[in-house]
């Protein structure tokens, strides 16, 4: 992008977040521009912007820009999805008591599973 004022918005948002911004153009996509927030197991901000928008890429990149700095404004709150391995029977124990009664049925599930949990750090 090469507007001088989208150019601050990305530097703006490697400053404030300690990320680096990357933005490519691409294609066989249905939205205007797609944005993924950086995250420890992946550090760098993916901005995308749909091909057939390239003359509205400079907005798109600064409005996406505007939303990483909302999202990063108190980054102890910028939750992360973490896979973690643990028994089924854990997982519910924790998911609460209406949980663990109906996993005290007869097995139906392995004896692990793979389960998403959100972290705030």
């Amino acid at each position: 992008m090469t507007h001088p004022d989208t150019q601050k918005m990305i530097q703006l948002v490697e400053d404030q977040t300690g990320y680096r911004v990357s933005v490519d153009l691409i294609s066989g996509i249905q939205e205007h521009a797609q944005m993924i927030s950086a995250r420890p197991g992946s550090p760098v901000h993916l901005i995308r912007v749909n091909d057939t928008q390239r003359a509205f890429a400079d907005y798109i990149v600064a409005v996406q820009c505007g939303m990483l700095l909302v999202l990063w404004s108190d980054p102890s709150k910028v939750p992360a999805i973490v896979l973690e391995e643990r028994p089924a029977a854990d997982q519910a124990e924790s998911a609460g008591p209406a949980w663990s009664r109906w996993l005290r049925c007869p097995p139906i599930f392995p004896k692990k599973s793979a389960g998403f949990m959100w972290k705030v750090s």
